[in-house]
Order: C-alpha cells, then structure tokens, then sequence
C-alpha cells in the first residue's frame, strides 16, 4: 500500500489547537494505517489502500472537516515526491547560521503557472529571494521570518499567490529522513 504524507496548513496555531494523539486516531478513523504524526505541526505519515494522492488529500479534507468542526487545508505528497522537494532546492537544504539565512518551502496544491511563478519567482529584495519548482515555491530570507517586509510589498500582493502551507527546509528534510527509518 502507498505511504503519504499529509501537510496540514494551520494546526496547533491561534484556536485549532489538536494533540497529535487525537489527530493520529482520525486518520486512523479514516481508515488510513501506520499513522505517526510528526513535530507536532500538522505532518502526518500514513499508508491507503488508495492509489491516488490527490483522492487522499480529499478525503483527509472533508474527513478533519466532520471531525474537527473547521477546514482543514491539506497538501499531501509520497515520499518520492518529498524526497524531490529537498533535493531540488535552489537555496540548499538548510539554514546556514553563519550567513543568517533559512529556507522555507511553500507547498501548494498544483503547480503554480506560468503567469504567477515568473513574476514571484523574479522578487527578490536584499534578505528574500524566491524560486518556484513544480508544486512548490522556496523562500530563502535572511534574519528572522517575521522581520521580512516582503509578504506586504505591492510586488508579492499583485502576484496573489493560492492557498498553499509552509515548513522550514529542516522540517522537510526531518520527514524525508523519518520516512526511511519507518
């Protein structure tokens, strides 16, 4: 049976406060099997009987939804597919404390299109730069996350990206390497 993993975009922050162990039993409520969370930030590991990611990611969506009582945004890969996501990193795999910089990747449903990855992709100020690969964009910014400007500058809002959800390179790189050790 296929192994996922299921990126959930807002759990454990403001109201939406779940315990892993109760998140771990609805997945498992919904008939997925070998579920682990990992990190305590909306990142599940699990195996379907169904042959199709984005059918899972369905599924997960309206089965948190009767369960939880709200949305759920969920972003589901397989393990390859994540593996490429730190492999095919622009910035490198990880923060680099001597230069002061991190990588956060944005994980999206689809692949973004070309009328909004070129324009994203070309922003780039002096602590951010951006590159977008397939369903993902990468965001390498200097300093702290919350000291950047460039989420309200005019360049980024008239990009108007879709919904999408965030984890720190180091976060993709610890569930690529769980997965192997699974």
């Amino acid at each position: 049976m296929p192994k996922y993993i299921a990126l959930l975009a807002g759990i454990n922050l403001g109201k939406r406060r779940i315990k892993m162990d109760a998140l771990k039993k609805h997945f498992e409520s919904m008939v997925f099997q070998e579920v682990e969370t990992v990190l305590a930030t909306g990142n599940v590991i699990f195996v379907s009987k169904l042959r199709s990611a984005a059918k899972v990611e369905s599924l997960v969506e309206s089965g948190l939804h009767t369960r939880l009582g709200y949305e759920v945004a969920t972003y589901v890969r397989t393990p390859d597919e994540l593996a490429c996501v730190v492999s095919n990193s622009p910035f490198g795999l990880a923060d680099d404390k001597s230069d002061g910089f991190s990588v956060q990747v944005q994980f999206f449903k689809e692949p973004l299109l070309k009328k909004l990855a070129a324009p994203v992709s070309k922003i780039e100020t002096a602590t951010d730069r951006f590159a977008v690969v397939g369903r993902e964009l990468y965001w390498r910014v200097t300093g702290r996350l919350s000291d950047s400007l460039v989420w309200s500058s005019a360049e980024m809002k008239a990009v108007s990206l879709p919904r999408g959800t965030t984890r720190n390179m180091n976060t993709v790189i610890k569930l690529t390497d769980s997965l192997h050790t699974r």
